[in-house]
């Protein structure tokens, strides 16, 4: 019987991954996403089944944490303008808050490793 999987540790190697694509790049080995997270390398593989799994949910998680940010507060009753003014101004505080979060998504969402499925279901969640 295999172990329960741990949410800390999914977590950690998504910060992880996302430390290392800023730093490294998106060809960064995953040794060094494990050896960041603090997981044996064999472990980041019990949470995601390959690289490109493991890319394609960082872009989703990252993505949706944006979004909900940006949709935070919004004033439903307010005019179309307020509405675009007060989305704008929760985006660009989310990527002045996450500045890794925000490179690391840049450079997912201009790689080969992210498929169409993840795109739309981080349009359409």
């Amino acid at each position: 019987m295999s172990r329960p999987k741990s949410d800390e540790k999914r977590s950690a190697i998504l910060e992880a991954a996302t430390r290392i694509i800023v730093t490294q790049g998106l060809s960064a080995p995953t040794a060094g996403i494990a050896k960041e997270a603090g997981v044996a390398n064999g472990s980041l593989f019990t949470y995601f089944e390959t690289k490109t799994d493991l890319f394609n949910q960082l872009y989703l998680e990252l993505k949706i944490e944006m979004a909900s940010a940006a949709l935070e507060g919004l004033p439903a009753k307010a005019e179309l303008r307020d509405q675009f003014f007060h989305i704008w101004s929760n985006w660009m505080r989310w990527a002045v808050s996450n500045p890794e979060k925000r490179r690391a998504l840049a450079q997912l969402g201009v790689s080969d490793e992210i498929t169409m499925a993840t795109v739309l279901r981080a349009i359409r969640p």
